[in-house]
């Protein structure tokens, strides 16, 4: 018998993250997927602090600069383009004036720090090893922001670094934040411009650094957004025609993982109640005034009353 898919049998996580819980997601495009469904569920998600970031290190900067409650200056900025972009940031931020970035990213970096308060589950995705330094500093930067490349060099980060950076910043947060867990993932996007075997290199490298750091600390967990889209999906039916980023389908399945296996059971009921009437709010009566119509409406101002009424919440 042919067999088609793993079926990844995923254990229900020791967090059992609650509805309520307010979360913070950081790193690749991935987990703003995520983030942004949980979001449309009415969940309160905080926003990452330094926009969509793929590296390790970038990763790591905004934690940094909180555990040592270190503001960004124009030191953190380049010119380029007619734009200052932060070094350390996405080109979200990026703005024609210089005092506007560093009070967009002060004002991120202060609602991080905010969230950091209430918030017991942080979610991080890794989504390459690979980062590109700066020639005239050496620093790593978050995002090239169209720069020429001859102004970099590029390479790959080893596991030492990554583990290193990591649980200095995870021991920080023991002392200062000791009810924050850790959710490391590595993002199924695929880097093929840097060619498939770099890619593979690349999340291999993530993977011996994320196994590390889980192994010496009891505060970190790990959820295979990677393989199950690689190793159960396995095929490229479930990625967008460039072959390289999951298509809506994965983010479905993987969502639904993510749902069943991080989520405490009252919140699974949560979200499918919420589903349920997003659906029915969302259908297009064509005669709202006919009988069928009232009807209809009735029965949805009805769901909506029950659900407020169970969950607290305002739809």
């Amino acid at each position: 018998m042919f067999r088609y898919a793993l079926h990844m049998e995923l254990q229900p996580s020791s967090l059992a993250i609650d509805y309520r819980e307010p979360l913070v997601f950081m790193g690749s495009c991935f987990s703003e997927h995520i983030a942004s469904r949980l979001t449309d569920l009415g969940f309160k998600i905080g926003k990452p602090a330094n926009g969509v970031v793929f590296n390790p290190l970038s990763l790591a900067h905004p934690f940094q600069r909180i555990l040592l409650n270190q503001d960004y200056s124009e030191a953190d900025l380049v010119f380029y383009n007619g734009l200052w972009h932060g070094k350390f940031h996405h080109g979200v931020f990026s703005e024609l004036n210089q005092a506007d970035v560093l009070l967009r990213m002060n004002a991120a970096l202060r609602a991080l720090k905010i969230s950091l308060e209430s918030s017991k589950t942080i979610f991080v995705t890794f989504g390459s090893a690979y980062v590109y330094q700066w020639n005239e500093s050496v620093e790593i930067f978050a995002n090239c922001h169209k720069i020429p490349q001859s102004k970099f060099s590029k390479r790959l980060l080893s596991v030492v670094e990554i583990v290193d950076a990591w649980q200095k910043l995870i021991t920080g947060f023991q002392r200062i934040y000791p009810h924050i867990q850790f959710v490391f993932t590595v993002s199924p996007v695929k880097h093929l411009r840097d060619g498939v075997v770099e890619n593979n290199l690349s999340k291999s490298t993530l993977f011996l650094a994320i196994h590390q750091l889980q192994k010496a600390n009891s505060n970190l967990h790990y959820f295979p957004a990677y393989e199950l889209v690689n190793d159960d999906l396995r095929d490229y039916r479930f990625y967008e025609s460039d072959g390289a980023h999951p298509n809506a389908m994965a983010v479905d399945y993987v969502f639904d993982q993510f749902v069943k296996s991080m989520l405490n059971v009252p919140s699974q009921a949560y979200i499918q109640d919420l589903l349920k009437y997003q659906v029915m709010s969302r259908h297009k009566l064509i005669h709202a005034d006919a009988e069928e119509g009232l009807k209809f409406l009735k029965k949805l101002d009805a769901f909506r009353d029950e659900l407020e009424l169970k969950y607290q919440i305002v739809l």
